[in-house]
């Protein structure tokens, strides 16, 4: 059957097209600068295009929303979860990539984002070889004034837990536009575990370690300055200068609790601490030229520095004793630099486009152990990728067919030999109308993944009495292949998606465990194998138009892992829930969200379970709201090792959580004539790798 399936896809060419993004004239026009005149088709707030589903916000929205984050929560989007408090964006449990105008962004730009100068989102379900193995985009598209500027300010203070405060002005003159903005968030919430072991050793004896907690503590700090500048000529220059810092204040796990032993030896008193801090510099230049017979160069370029500590403390003592049996301290500095430039061409015509790309991108990192005698380990990564794609429409469908070709090289400076990687990524896709308010989208993609510097690092890191961390210098980036179907359909009241997703990665990097000198070794390496497949609706459902709107989704799932030594297996189901009830200026919502349980190697994550209300007013810019967090059940996060070795369970909580209320206050202020924003086509994302400290 799955032969047929990928003949299929074969058959009918897909879309990945390369949209020239938004560039808006006025407050009222959402037309796509260079848009093709493609098949779409139509409900109320939703045009489902052949490579995205475009939103339109409506003006109650935007009336009461206080960010952009929150206006995307308030579109109650079929099959997105976005939770304002923690900020995250998910669909059907997997993570989604946010981009402004085309740029890669962060959480904290979109919440600087005004609800008021967003004219779409556009909803990306397959994006394909342009965005870089993203699985799911959300593309933001804004406009600014010309003349004046806004001022955005909010902060979300759940007491002495936690809080989210941003800052985002923006200053026109002519074709010239300033943005200063900044976002502060910290932590501060007591956290304890609960963690059970059991090791079997090699003679087959075994022996079972529960931890039961006394106390913990969990902090962290967050900064992120930026500043750009944009230069717009319409339909001809864009220029883009953009430049931030992503400052990470010591962040700590702070752990402490009693461990009881199966073998009657004495009870051990456990303190575990774990402390990452970074400073990370970040450059971006970009520039769009369009060129006769609707023809388009474009440039971007990014470039930045990290510079990050990573250090754990693990201690076990004795019950009556003061001295250590075991005493760990991992102490690693990262000094890290990434570049990456990419440049397109991009010729279109009346029902069919034409995109060709290039791209390098490269990282270079050094490591210091200070635990192990200020040894350095050096790690180069490079790549270079190219990609062509052409897509055309003929009556109600449309087709695109692209293929890229990557070359990856890992060079970890030591005995190892330099790995050295090729592969072809096809990327297929057609979507048919079937009518106004019925369409099919069936999709065969790829992509590439690279291990980690942690994976690849052969530096010892000591994990506890037992076990002990080594990476692999030989390994290999490994390539995921994904089928995608999916079926949009509209009801009076009712817009939804049923869809199904298959994934296989077949030389996939995956952790193992072994014996060696009475030490359990955790290494990894390419003889892993990974496939799931899923099966999601997601329906919004206008109970009462204006007033009460009903979003979710609803998932059942299956996942299957082989690696050396073990096969894995598991299933279920998660989904979410949303409920927006708006009247004279109130808003009432309530939030559900049972996260997915993932399988990768033999290490098994349940998501988040979280649920809140908010009731907020808005009055003139000014939005007043009180929360209360997990009202319904227990905050939790489980992790679980399926190891024939050791078998190991760990959940997280806190209190901090449950039951806890909280504010929420933001301005909005904005003044000028309306036009046309800085809008990127492609984006660059230099990366640098950073190590951490191994632990349990």
């Amino acid at each position: 059957m799955l032969h047929k399936i990928i003949i299929t896809a074969a058959i009918f060419p897909i879309c990945l097209p390369l949209t020239a993004q938004a560039q808006t004239q006025d407050a009222d026009s959402t037309a796509m600068h260079g848009e093709l005149k493609e098949v779409t088709v139509q409900a109320a707030m939703v045009v489902h295009k052949a490579d995205r589903d475009v939103y339109t916000p409506s003006n109650d929205i935007r009336k009461r929303s206080t960010t952009g984050l929150s206006l995307l929560g308030n579109m109650m989007i079929p099959s997105l979860s976005v939770n304002d408090i923690m900020g995250t964006v998910t669909a059907n449990g997997v993570a989604v990539q946010v981009r402004i105008n085309g740029r890669q962004a962060t959480i904290e730009q979109v919440r600087s984002l005004l609800p008021e100068s967003i004219v779409r989102v556009e909803y990306h379900q397959d994006p394909g070889l342009r965005y870089g193995g993203a699985e799911t985009v959300i593309d933001f598209i804004v406009r600014n004034p010309m003349l004046g500027g806004s001022l955005m300010a909010s902060t979300l203070q759940a007491f002495s837990a936690f809080n989210n405060s941003g800052l985002s002005l923006k200053l026109n003159n002519g074709k010239s536009q300033f943005e200063l903005s900044g976002w502060l968030n910290w932590r501060n919430m007591n956290v304890y575990r609960d963690y059970f072991e059991q090791f079997t050793f090699e003679d087959g004896s075994q022996l079972l370690r529960q931890e039961s907690p006394r106390n913990g503590k969990f902090t962290q700090v967050n900064t992120n300055p930026s500043f750009s500048y944009s230069y717009i000529k319409p339909d001809t220059t864009i220029i883009y200068v953009g430049a931030g810092l992503w400052n990470q204040s010591p962040t700590r796990m702070k752990m402490e609790g009693v461990m009881s032993m199966s073998d009657a030896s004495s009870d051990i008193n456990i303190k575990d601490i774990n402390d990452n801090i970074h400073h990370s510099p970040r450059l971006n230049f970009y520039i769009e030229q369009h060129l006769e017979r609707r023809q388009t160069l474009v440039l971007d370029m990014s470039a930045n520095l990290d510079l990050s500590h990573s250090e754990r403390f693990y201690t076990e003592v004795p019950e009556g004793q003061t001295t250590p049996s075991v005493d760990i301290n991992t102490d690693i500095r990262d000094r890290s630099f990434g570049f990456a430039a990419e440049a397109d061409y991009i010729k279109e015509w009346d029902a069919s486009r034409l995109t060709a790309g290039a791209s390098y991108s490269a990282s270079r990192t050094r490591s210091k152990y200070i635990n192990l005698d200020n040894k350095i380990f050096h790690q180069r990564q490079d790549k270079v990728y190219a990609f062509a794609e052409y897509m055309h429409r003929i009556g109600h469908v449309s087709l695109t067919a692209g293929v890229g070709g990557e070359y990856f090289s890992i060079d970890a400076n030591n005995d190892a030999r330099p790995q050295k990687h090729w592969s072809i990524r096809p990327h297929l896709q057609v979507r048919y109308r079937i009518n106004d308010r019925h369409s099919m989208r069936l999709s065969m993609s790829s992509w590439n993944n690279a291990p980690s510097l942690s994976q690849t690092t052969e530096a010892i890191q000591e994990i506890d009495g037992f076990q002990i961390q080594k990476g692999n210098p030989e390994l290999k980036p490994y390539t995921t292949y994904q089928l995608f179907w999916g079926y949009n359909f509209s009801l009076p009241r009712v817009d939804a998606q049923l869809s199904a997703r298959w994934r296989h990665s077949p030389t996939a990097v995956m952790d193992f465990r072994r014996w060696e000198d009475g030490h359990l070794v955790l290494s990894w390496d390419n003889d892993g194998r990974h496939t799931s497949w899923s099966v999601s609706l997601s329906p919004q459902i206008k109970v009462i138009p204006e007033w009460v709107t009903v979003s979710g989704s609803v998932s059942f799932f299956r996942e299957y892992t082989r690696g050396t030594g073990y096969r894995h297996c598991i299933g279920g189901f998660y989904g979410s829930a949303n409920v927006s009830v708006t009247h004279w200026g109130f808003s009432l919502m309530a939030q559900y969200d049972h996260g997915p349980t993932s399988l990768w190697g033999e290490t098994k994550t349940r998501g988040e379970h979280f649920n809140m209300a908010m009731l907020s007013y808005n009055l003139n810019g000014l939005n007043i709201g009180i929360f209360m967090m997990m009202p319904f059940d227990r905050y939790s996060q489980e992790t679980s090792v399926l190891n024939r070795y050791n078998t190991n369970r760990q959940v997280l909580r806190t209190k901090a959580f449950e039951n806890m209320f909280g504010i929420n206050l933001s301005y909005n202020l904005s003044w000028g004539r309306q036009r046309r924003d800085a809008s990127k086509i492609i984006s660059t994302d230099a990366r640098t790798q950073s190590s951490s400290a191994a632990g349990r």
